[in-house]
């Protein structure tokens, strides 16, 4: 079995510099909300009731269920892309047997359709496709939803060739009902604002350094201040540090980022509308990558055991 988690690490193109609506500089930082049906996720972890602690794993039924008439060959390719899919997320660890896992996933097709036509000069293509994705433990159904997506595409006549194929429509099919399904399971990547504040003269020219993305250089030369260092230093320098850990994805860099966050409060910050609002957003990121690397630290302790246990090499 090839590794079944991988590291998912954020562009610094994802990060970028703007000036706010209210004249204050601001950056993009990515960040990650919990999942929607996070009672749901809540159930389908399991326990080893040993140190490798608990995680969230799934086997996928090979054996797709249909409502209506499709080809054996969209039945692999919607098993072949929910495995891809889930396994990019790097949050649900994938069983490689079905029969023997706890938590079964299984996939029906309950609508799909598949339509070229021409007209006059113009040719039309219209594909909808509706999965149903049903969680079991045991041998009793947990969660159950169905997901829909459709796309339409036209073009001139004499360039009807250019238009996709079935093949290349349907993946694009199956791929937005399964992330519309991982969206409900596992924590979702988002963009959010993080509002900067002036610095002293003496280090006023980082927050133009900004638009580079070198938040390491910035934390340096920050850290390196030996100036007075009031509620806008403590909270610029947590901003830069939430950013920088966004980027790199490292728990430790947001555990500075929430000291500095603190010590920006207790500096005045606690009464600044900009200041507690940003703690709020990031409180919610620190809590949700904290269970984030937790969970993937617990899944690749797990993976690890399956492969020892079916003899399995990564």
């Amino acid at each position: 079995m090839k590794t079944i988690l991988k590291t998912t690490l954020i562009s610094s193109a994802a990060l970028f510099f703007m000036t706010g609506c209210v004249g204050g500089k601001q950056i993009i930082v990515p960040t990650y909300l919990a999942p929607k049906e996070a009672s749901k996720v809540k159930g389908i972890m399991e326990d080893n009731g040993d140190k490798k602690g608990k995680f969230i794993s799934l086997a996928i039924d090979p054996k797709v269920k249909t409502e209506v008439q499709i080809q054996e060959a969209l039945k692999k390719r919607i098993v072949n892309i929910t495995k891809e899919t889930i396994t990019e997320s790097n949050y649900i660890l994938l069983h490689p047997i079905y029969s023997v896992s706890q938590n079964g996933l299984s996939l029906q097709v309950t609508n799909y359709s598949f339509k070229k036509s021409c007209e006059k000069d113009a040719c039309y293509l219209d594909s909808q496709l509706e999965l149903s994705f049903n969680i079991s433990r045991g041998s009793v159904d947990y969660y159950t939803k169905n997901y829909n997506s459709s796309k339409q595409r036209q073009s001139e006549k004499r360039s009807q060739h250019l238009l996709p194929n079935e093949m290349e429509i349907s993946a694009e099919l199956i791929k937005d009902c399964v992330e519309q399904f991982i969206s409900d399971i596992s924590p979702q990547k988002t963009n959010q604002l993080r509002e900067l504040k002036p610095l002293p003269s003496e280090i006023a020219y980082l927050l133009d350094m900004a638009p580079a993305g070198n938040y390491q250089e910035i934390i340096a030369k920050m850290e390196k201040y030996k100036g007075d260092k009031d509620m806008s230093y403590y909270y610029d320098l947590a901003v830069f540090y939430e950013a920088l850990a966004a980027k790199n994805e490292e728990l430790g860099l947001l555990e500075k980022a929430n000291i500095n966050y603190e010590k920006a409060l207790s500096k005045g910050g606690a009464t600044d509308e900009v200041v507690v609002k940003t703690k709020a957003r990031f409180d919610k990121f620190y809590d949700v990558f904290k269970k984030l690397a937790q969970q993937r630290s617990s899944n690749k302790k797990q993976e690890q055991s399956i492969n020892d246990e079916y003899n399995i090499k990564e």
